[in-house]
């Protein structure tokens, strides 16, 4: 496979905001080592390790840009092929195929630090590392090697799977039409959520063939006939360009098509919990940012109340206990979503030792994802109100952009509302009953 991602930094092409990615597709026979297991990659990787050199440097410098960025409603383009250059697409490939070799558990680690500098990068992101896991499930050879050849180039990939017209989300089912033309196919149809594709040097898009078949059909996001539409309103997550993604008979070359998949893979139904996880370990990572935006706020503040019990707001006792709480509560979103995360590799770890084995630990990861989820939600948005109550009126002002951690979160959060979850878990507590098949748990 190709060099690893520090070696080719300065050889990766040129962004997809500044020009086109290369149109060739994968040949479908070069040569790659055997899939990787999940005990391939460390599963721990602690903060300056050779894994993620150079990685605090540049979130820290990430983050200093992003309250900025939300005032000004500029989309962190340059930020992200800074992340790519440094080869953050690589995050779970093996070190032996070029990649940074994380395991689930530090993966996450590394996630909820992206989220801590800008959310909106975060989240991004997520369908990439979606594709990536369903490609290191599939055994070595073939087209499977090619697109990971191009993930370890520096190539990211979008996704485009949810339609507006589908009669309940999560239900997979798809308008968008693949149809034979010559010695390849046309591609036709609209998709929204489209998070993460404005970013993406590739688009996987589902699609129907002619018989009904679903297929992957993964193009160039910029080729002839792709569409992206600036139309995502959302509050929150402003930046994640989850709007639409318009197919006007796009080309689509033969080895540029993926079977979808089995439903039934016990791998593949882990695919949900992997992205249910993921954006509650974005939130887990605001929480984080709203700790360090008080504490510079907090600082900063000379005056305290005439009925205040100090001369300064950072020796008051209300103000101290509020920052006491905020500090706790990233304390435990880490903590809550670092324990989901060891779930679901244990689960990972599981396949192929037995059905019995494989469902018992899938079951438990999936809980833990969805249990994380429902507690770290209610800490998320409840921790991005009292920033205010530490910050009184300095913390209203629009400079710093605070009310955009509550936005951000309450967003990720609505992806998926913890409701539902909650009455699910109540129901496996009670009576053992299992979640439906799906794309949300």
């Amino acid at each position: 496979m190709s060099p690893g991602p520090a070696a080719t930094a300065a050889a990766l092409e040129t962004p997809a905001t500044e020009g086109a990615p290369t149109e060739s597709a994968p040949t479908g026979n070069t040569p790659t080592e055997s899939a990787p297991t999940e005990s391939t990659p460390t599963e721990s990787a602690p903060t300056g390790s050779a894994q993620l050199a150079g990685l605090d440097y540049l979130l820290a410098e990430i983050a200093a840009g992003a309250a900025e960025r939300e005032a000004q409603d500029r989309p962190p383009f340059a930020e992200m092929d800074r992340l790519r250059r440094w080869g953050v697409g690589t995050l779970r490939m093996p070190v032996a195929s070029g990649g940074r070799g994380l395991g689930l558990a530090a993966f996450f680690d590394v996630v909820r630090r992206l989220g801590t500098a800008d959310p909106n990068l975060a989240q991004s992101l997520r369908n990439h590392f979606g594709f990536v896991e369903s490609l290191m499930r599939q055994p070595p050879g073939g087209a499977r090697d090619g697109w990971l050849d191009r993930v370890v180039a520096g190539e990211l990939f979008g996704s485009a799977a949810s339609e507006l017209s589908t009669p309940r989300a999560g239900v997979i089912g798809t308008s968008t039409k693949l149809v034979r033309a010559g010695d390849g196919y046309l591609l036709a149809g609209s998709k929204y959520y489209s998070t993460g594709n404005m970013y993406a040097d590739r688009i996987v898009v589902i699609a129907a063939t002619e018989d009904g078949t679903l297929v992957n059909a993964i193009v160039p996001a910029r080729r002839e006939g792709v569409v992206h539409l600036d139309d995502w309103d959302g509050m929150g997550q402003r930046f994640t360009g989850s709007g639409t993604t318009e197919f006007h008979d796009v080309r689509v070359h033969e080895t540029e098509l993926l079977p979808f998949g089995d439903a039934t893979d016990p791998g593949r139904a882990l695919s949900p919990t992997f992205s249910q996880l993921y954006l509650t370990t974005i939130v887990a990572g605001i929480v984080e940012n709203i700790r360090l935006d008080v504490l510079e706020l907090v600082a900063r503040r000379s005056r305290n109340f005439r009925h205040g019990l100090a001369e300064e707001p950072r020796h008051e006792p209300t103000v101290q206990e509020t920052v006491g709480e905020i500090a706790a509560n990233s304390f435990a979103a880490t903590s809550i979503v670092a324990a989901a995360a060891v779930e679901l590799a244990a689960a990972h770890a599981a396949l192929g030792h037995g059905h019995g084995r494989e469902d018992d630990a899938r079951a438990r990861a999936m809980f833990a994802a969805a249990k994380a989820k429902t507690v770290v939600d209610r800490i998320g948005t409840d921790t991005a109100s009292l920033v205010f109550d530490a910050g009184s009126a300095s913390s209203v002002r629009r400079g710093p952009q605070l009310d955009r951690h509550w936005r951000n979160i309450r967003t990720l959060s609505s992806h998926n509302p913890r409701s539902y979850k909650l009455r699910l878990i109540g129901d496996h507590e009670l009576n053992g009953t299992l979640p439906p098949p799906g794309a949300f748990f």
